[in-house]
């Protein structure tokens, strides 16, 4: 959490020097290293925030990846389209993050777009609280 907590206030380097350690002492979770790739991508990082990628992608061929996690990294690299069709994915898989959709701050970049408010609803959230 204080890593995400210094990526959010803008500390990059910090940020990443956390989530790089909290990812070697959880043993390289998914959400963690979702968080470390978000984090990367940010950072202007992105050879980094790619590897990670695809070492979840990997890993889900083995064990469960959400696809929410896949989803930070593509928002962190700007890469829209992907970042809706993997929380589409994860709205299908019923990840529990997602009642955090409002007020989740990684997904800011985002919320303006208008499939963002179609996301609401799948989840059954309200759009006027």
């Amino acid at each position: 959490m204080l890593g995400q907590a210094y990526t959010q206030r803008g500390r990059l380097a910090e940020g990443i020097a956390q989530l790089r350690r909290a990812a070697e002492l959880s043993g390289r979770l998914p959400p963690v290293l979702s968080s470390l790739g978000y984090s990367y991508a940010l950072a202007g990082e992105t050879d980094q925030a790619h590897a990670i990628l695809k070492e979840l992608i990997e890993t889900s061929a083995k064990k469960y990846v959400s696809a929410y996690d896949l989803a930070l990294i593509n928002i962190g690299l700007g890469q829209k389209d992907a970042a809706f069709e993997l929380l589409r994915d994860a709205v299908e898989e019923r990840c529990g993050w997602l009642i955090f959709l409002k007020i989740e701050p990684v997904l800011d970049s985002i919320r303006s777009d208008p499939r963002f408010k179609d996301l609401i609803r799948a989840v059954g959230l309200r759009l006027d609280s």
